[in-house]
């Protein structure tokens, strides 16, 4: 005998709304016998086509696109009849309200009017400003947009906690996956908000559910995902590159050919193109199927054990995030196959405008790359003990090409680099170029061992000083190559302290890449190693907070901001020679950054003023930084005053410094200030963007 329970404890909702695709709706009923459990069938056809179920239905996912579910009767009226006089609009909308309650009254349910008015409730009181509408909350109104959000959610959540979030990522796709939000209201502008926040919860699934498939050995059905998604979003460069290197792996080169083209296809109706790494992507196959070559992981790490001398590999046991770096270190191999092109300064052509000179020497750093990748892998055959039963004279006149003192200016030289490197970018490129190129041809010669490592430092440090470069004017592609191969080098020269320094800057190169979650496996990386200089390790701490601000992650954020500040406090910080500029006012200035990407601008002012009251007065290009990032917090705000004032000023200090980063960051401030568009001060800050921007491609 079934026994009737009391739908109110069932936890059974009694209506349920589909929002991915056309809406749809469905509600609870029961047999003749009202035997548990019930079942739901779909709205009947003379209540879905009715005279006003058209707009009651509008009403319902107008209502589901808000927060809480509630609308203002004011706003709601302004929406649908915009043109109508205010006494025939709050009419329509009684009629619409009392359609939409009937919408939602299951069948058979018991306290029928009672239960619409539960289901479709009207709000007296002002909710700020006034009455309104607010539709009921689950259990009694299961929407699936909802649920799909809080799957998103309960995933990250335990992938935080080291928890596998795997089953969450896959409820999630499949509510995800029917559709676009309310597909049959795509002009309707209330709804695009919120199908906005979807679609990158959506993408954000797809991207950790293929990384998690893929993980575990499920090459097939993270395909399938990926591949889904990239038909329909073409130009989604972050998950076309994972689906390239996934048919990459598989030596399936014309599907990814056939993939990346469709891209640039449809890149190029809006006059753009793919972005360097997705560029860099398909070259490199592009490379390995000429070559017929196929690189493994494990073919790469006995290259790096072989590149260290047999003196073991720097490498931590973990071996996470450690896949990127073999990728770019690999794509630099590769074109070192295919080119071997004779530099030297004379190449670079004397006359040239300022902006074009990374452009148009592109090709020169990357082949300079491509020849000291060859360099370092032939190390351990030409840097070696010498033969005992060589004669001393002999070894006296190797010896006497590179001494000591030789190698004692070039490290002053490289140290004057890294002081310079503070406060400018392009007017360096060149004589930092040329300082490389002839510390990788002195690495060429047969050098004792204690000559080489020391020689593989330099090599190291100018290729970071060169992605730091090459990162600040935003040639970010080449700058994760010429970071790559610095890890490589300091792993060659067994130097740890630039080894972590490296992998702290390929982690702030990818928060500008918007790829923070492939930030954290680097910086783990980098705590695993013996750091000898505290303010290194000071250093990556902020980095890391900056990194979980990026994601949200506050409490994560606070947490390393408090390792930075401890760190600062335990000991002298020590010479900060591969210039990390960590210091009282940078540490600041980290903390301001972090809650500026929080949206905190109440917490990141405080901390950015005290980081310019702390500034050296010599740190000019970190003063612009800071003058914009505290444009930010003032136009998260609404001061606008505030906010173009600090812009102008850091724009000030850019015509003298050329830095494009912070050019990139005071349209940062711009974009905030989108709402006051109008605004005199943001239409002058505006003519001081353009008038900036010339004057340094001039």
């Amino acid at each position: 005998m079934n026994k009737k329970r009391n739908l109110d404890d069932s936890g059974s909702p009694f209506v349920r709304i589909t929002t991915f695709g056309p809406c749809f709706i469905e509600c609870l009923a029961w047999d003749s016998e009202q035997k548990w459990p019930p079942h739901y069938i779909p709205l009947p056809a003379d209540k879905l086509c009715g005279r006003g179920a058209v707009p009651a239905r509008s009403l319902l996912k107008l209502l589901l696109c808000q927060p809480n579910r509630y609308a203002l009767r004011d706003w709601i009226m302004e929406q649908f009849w915009p043109e109508a006089e205010r006494r025939a609009a709050s009419s329509r909308l009684d009629n619409v309200a009392s359609m939409a309650r009937s919408l939602l009254c299951p069948p058979m349910a018991p306290s029928h009017d009672q239960l619409r008015t539960q289901l479709l409730a009207y709000v007296h009181g002002d909710r700020s400003s006034g009455s309104g509408y607010q539709l009921a909350p689950y259990p009694l109104i299961w929407v699936d947009a909802d649920a799909f959000v809080w799957y998103v959610e309960q995933a990250a959540r335990l992938a935080r906690f080291g928890d596998d979030p795997l089953p969450f990522w896959e409820r999630a796709y499949e509510l995800g996956s029917r559709g676009s939000f309310l597909a049959d209201e795509a002009y309707s502008e209330w709804a695009t908000e919120r199908r906005q926040q979807l679609s990158g919860h959506f993408r954000q699934c797809v991207y950790e559910l293929a990384r998690l498939l893929i993980a575990r050995g499920l090459t097939i059905e993270a395909e399938v995902r990926l591949r889904t998604y990239v038909i329909g979003h073409p130009t989604d460069e972050d998950l076309l590159g994972l689906l390239m290197e996934l048919l990459g792996e598989q030596q399936r080169y014309q599907e990814l050919f056939d993939l990346y083209q469709t891209c640039e296809q449809e890149l190029a109706r809006e006059h753009c193109q793919p972005n360097p790494r997705t560029q860099d992507l398909n070259e490199y196959f592009k490379v390995k199927q000429m070559t017929g070559e196929r690189t493994t992981t494990r073919a790469i790490q006995m290259q790096s054990s072989t590149a260290s001398g047999g003196r073991g590999s720097l490498l931590p046991s973990s071996r996470t995030g450690l896949s990127m770096l073999q990728k770019g270190f690999e794509i630099s191999l590769a074109r070192a196959k295919t080119t071997d092109i004779s530099l030297s300064p004379s190449t670079i052509p004397a006359s040239e405008d300022p902006l074009d000179v990374v452009k148009s020497r592109r090709q020169i750093l990357d082949e300079g790359l491509s020849t000291a990748c060859r360099v370092l892998v032939l190390f351990p055959y030409t840097a070696g003990p010498h033969d005992s039963r060589e004669h001393p004279s002999t070894a006296a006149t190797k010896e006497a090409h590179l001494d000591h003192s030789v190698l004692d200016d070039l490290e002053c030289i490289t140290t004057s680099y890294w002081r310079l490197c503070a406060n400018t970018s392009l007017d360096l490129l060149e004589s930092v170029m040329g300082h490389f190129q002839a510390v990788i041809h002195l690495l060429k010669r047969a050098n004792p061992p204690e000559v080489a490592q020391r020689l593989c430092r330099l090599a190291g440090e100018m290729a970071q000083i060169l992605g730091k470069t090459l990162f600040d004017l935003h040639e970010y592609a080449l700058a994760w190559s010429y970071y790559t191969f610095s890890l490589k080098a300091a792993q060659a020269a067994c130097n740890h302290d630039l080894w972590a320094v490296g992998l702290g800057r390929m982690s702030l190169l990818l928060i500008y890449w918007q790829q923070p979650h492939d930030a954290l496996p680097l910086l783990q990386e980098a705590q695993q190693l013996t750091i000898e200089s505290n303010r290194i390790a000071c250093w990556l701490a902020a980095v890391e907070a900056e990194v979980q601000a990026q994601l949200g992650d506050i409490h994560a954020c606070e947490k390393a901001l408090q390792a930075a500040r401890r760190l600062a406090a335990s000991e002298p910080p020590g010479e900060d020679h591969y210039a990390t500029g960590m210091n009282p006012s940078r540490l600041a200035g980290y903390e301001g950054a972090c809650f500026v990407r929080l949206r905190r601008p109440e917490r990141a002012l405080p901390a950015l003023q005290q980081a310019v009251t702390l500034l050296d007065p010599q740190a000019v290009r970190r003063q612009s930084t800071l003058l914009t990032d505290i444009g930010i917090a003032y136009a998260q705000q609404g001061h606008i005053e505030e906010a173009c004032t600090f812009a102008k000023q850091a724009l000030a200090i850019t015509t003298h410094t050329r830095s494009l980063s912070v050019l990139e960051r005071v349209r940062l401030v711009r974009r905030e200030l989108e709402p006051w568009k109008e605004a005199e001060d943001v239409k002058d800050l505006e003519k001081h963007l353009d008038m900036t921007f010339a004057s340094i491609t001039v």
